[in-house]
């Protein structure tokens, strides 16, 4: 699926670091990420509870197979040996499923039980990442994985024409920014407002 680019703002304070660290809490909190894939075993649950885990008739037993049928074709691709309908069904859903991820839809949470915790959300990602701020871990003084750096004031005046953007300039230009970054990594920067601080905006790719 690859990663997605992303940004997001925050209120202006003198410490990046405590910035970065409302944020990410608050990015939670709304569930402004990609939630990690769930297993056909995550998928069946609901009708797992409706009818029983260990279903007594053939009927509800054929019920949860005819589900997890489905469900493997959405998640594999593979449609062999299914009706025509079925077939149909389950490459509309795993076009849908792609095309949601690719445009960095944020899902906050239906199917699984929802993380208690940003490290238990990254646990449960995995290498597919949030698609988010989340997947950026610290701010540091040098680049690297899980790491999010200020840009310089040349970047600065290279990617935005000024060293003191504002709003309107970072939105026009951010994806600038973001095209040339590893994936896991972030930049952040001040906006300002009026020549004075206002936000930090933070740019970065991840997820995959």
């Amino acid at each position: 699926m690859g990663a997605t680019t992303w940004r997001y703002y925050t209120r202006y304070q003198p410490f990046a670091e405590v910035a970065f660290r409302e944020l990410r809490a608050d990015v939670f909190a709304r569930g402004d990420y990609v939630q990690p894939p769930q297993s056909i075993d995550d998928l069946l649950l609901p009708t797992e509870r409706r009818v029983g885990r260990h279903a007594a008739s053939s009927d509800q037993k054929r019920q949860i197979e005819r589900e997890r049928v489905v469900f493997s074709a959405i998640e594999s691709g593979d449609v062999r040996g299914l009706s025509p309908a079925i077939r149909n069904f389950a490459k509309q859903m795993r076009d849908l499923r792609q095309v949601t991820v690719f445009r960095g839809t944020r899902q906050g949470g239906s199917g699984m039980t929802r993380p208690q915790s940003i490290a238990e959300l990254l646990e449960r990602a995995g290498e597919s990442g949030t698609h988010s701020i989340l997947d950026i871990e610290r701010v540091g003084a040098r680049p690297g994985f899980g790491v999010a750096t200020a840009l310089s004031a040349q970047a600065l005046r290279r990617a935005f024409g000024t060293d003191a953007p504002t709003h309107d300039q970072v939105e026009d230009h951010w994806l600038e920014v973001a095209e040339q970054l590893h994936r896991w990594h972030a930049r952040y920067l001040v906006v300002h407002r009026d020549g004075k601080p206002d936000e930090y905006a933070f740019v970065g790719s991840s997820g995959d």
